[in-house]
């Protein structure tokens, strides 16, 4: 799943804080994706497989009351880590007006391409479509009974 000398570098250089939770997001997200290109999560599912745990459900409270857990569950922290991972890892990620937020790794993935999976999942998005699809149903079905009518 990683890059062999990525693993190596962060295992023979000394690496910052910031630096292996970097590396601990990546590998959390990468685990939450599997074989997915993009999967809606939140912070708190990527905080606890990036610090090894299959779920925030299985995270002890010893660890949820930890000083780590606590400092990147905040949004600034978090925030901090995600767009440094845009920058230099190939995340891809979108959280407009939504619970959660979508991600993807891959510099083959486009911004475009989650946005319109993020949206197109919305439950809003949906009861429009039904409402919009029924809309051209009514016109077809009566423009249809008119011409039949006229004969």
């Amino acid at each position: 799943m990683l890059n062999l000398k990525l693993l190596f570098e962060f295992r023979d250089k000394p690496k910052t804080e910031v630096e292996l939770m970097e590396f601990a997001f990546y590998i959390g997200i990468k685990s939450i994706l599997g074989k997915k290109q993009v999967t809606k999560t939140n912070i708190r599912h990527i905080l606890s497989r990036a610090l090894g745990y299959k779920s925030v459900n299985a995270v002890p409270i010893k660890v949820l009351e930890s000083e780590i857990f606590i400092k990147y569950s905040k949004r600034y922290y978090y925030t901090k880590i995600l767009k440094s991972l845009e920058a230099s890892w190939y995340l891809k990620q979108y959280s407009k007006k939504i619970r959660g937020i979508y991600v993807a790794i891959g510099s083959d993935i486009t911004y475009e391409y989650i946005i319109r999976i993020a949206e197109t999942s919305k439950k809003s998005y949906k009861e429009n479509k039904v409402k919009h699809d029924k809309a051209i149903a009514l016109k077809t079905i009566l423009q249809e009974l008119k011409i039949c009518d006229t004969h």
